[in-house]
């Protein structure tokens, strides 16, 4: 009881989990898989806070409802993936990051997702991924080049996605040698450079408002945005 002391509540707590799955189950037969076409299905999921992140009361709650989401595979994995990221930022992000990014996942003013997958291999080398970021000593900051492919996201919001690439880095180890790694990246969708190149061709995503897409990032300069964590030496 005292590591749970919500187990004092459960009944409460089981009356107020039911109620709110009942309300987003509502929410989503009758405000979007009724017309999932309609472009103004994502501000509809804004505005009933489908986008913050789940407290410990109602975790249990949010993954029941999970079902519920299922009926429409694109808007499922969408949400899945901008919750993916959200706890990213939220478990391995410093504290400026999730000061500077949290209100805005959790809000909805940036929808995220992750970008792993690539349409190309790396031709040589140790390197994992053909998307690359170098740090510039004089700047402080990152410059991003590569592909990622199968992408989900809503074109109509590329401006407001917040992207998560998984990219090459080279870092100097303890003893002063540079290795190659992997590290993980905060990518505004508006910043320049970042242009989606191709809609990629699947099966299972036939709503209007997404698309799996290969999107580009060329010459994209960044801030320290790179989840201190996220970092695996090869």
């Amino acid at each position: 009881l005292l590591a749970y002391p919500e187990a004092l509540y459960e009944t409460e707590h089981l009356a107020n989990a039911n109620k709110r799955k009942k309300e987003y189950e509502d929410f989503l037969a009758t405000n979007i898989f009724e017309n999932p076409d309609d472009v103004n299905n994502i501000r509809k999921l804004k505005e009933f806070g489908c986008f913050r992140s789940n407290s410990v009361l109602t975790t249990e709650n949010f993954l029941s409802s999970r079902e519920a989401e299922a009926s429409i595979l694109s808007y499922s994995t969408f949400l899945n993936n901008h919750q993916l990221v959200l706890k990213v930022v939220e478990d391995f992000g410093d504290p400026s990051q999730k000061l500077k990014y949290t209100p805005q996942l959790e809000s909805g003013e940036f929808t995220a997702v992750p970008c792993i997958f690539e349409p190309k291999h790396v031709d040589s080398g140790n390197k994992p991924f053909f998307t690359s970021a170098n740090f510039n000593y004089s700047t402080d900051g990152w410059t991003l080049n590569g592909e990622k492919s199968s992408v989900l996201i809503s074109p109509e919001h590329k401006n407001s996605t917040m992207f998560l690439v998984v990219a090459s880095i080279e870092i100097v180890d303890h003893i002063g040698d540079i290795k190659d790694g992997v590290g993980a990246f905060l990518v505004d969708g508006s910043l320049p450079g970042v242009t989606i190149t191709g809609v990629d061709k699947t099966v299972g995503y036939d709503e209007k408002v997404f698309n799996q897409v290969t999107v580009s990032f060329k010459d994209v300069v960044l801030d320290k945005c790179k989840l201190k964590h996220l970092i695996v030496i090869r």
